[in-house]
């Protein structure tokens, strides 16, 4: 397995590699609001591939004009983590797994 990290130019190494994904895409992100990004993930799920999306279900992401459900019409999976009491850290994650 090869892990890389990006600090430049990330939406444009993300996109090129989930349009030349053909497995499981696996995304945990606590705030996902880039609307490319996710159209590029609904075309996806649209392919047959499968598509997983954990979130923190906050105001930010709950009110940034992303309809999530069109992931999951699409054949995809979005995950809402609950964020109050002692768990409201818990989703700062920043990962994707790409073909595996």
């Amino acid at each position: 397995m090869q892990t890389q990290a990006y600090f430049e130019n990330i939406q444009n190494h993300i996109l090129s590699e989930i349009e030349t994904s053909s497995q499981l895409d696996t995304i945990s992100r606590g705030w996902f609001t880039d609307e490319n990004l996710f159209k590029a993930l609904c075309g996806k799920a649209r392919k047959g591939v499968a598509i997983e999306l954990m979130i923190m279900s906050d105001e930010i992401n709950n009110s940034c004009g992303i309809n999530y459900d069109l992931l999951c019409n699409a054949g995809g999976k979005v995950w809402k983590i609950n964020t109050f009491g002692a768990t409201e850290n818990l989703m700062h994650n920043k990962f994707c797994i790409i073909d595996n």
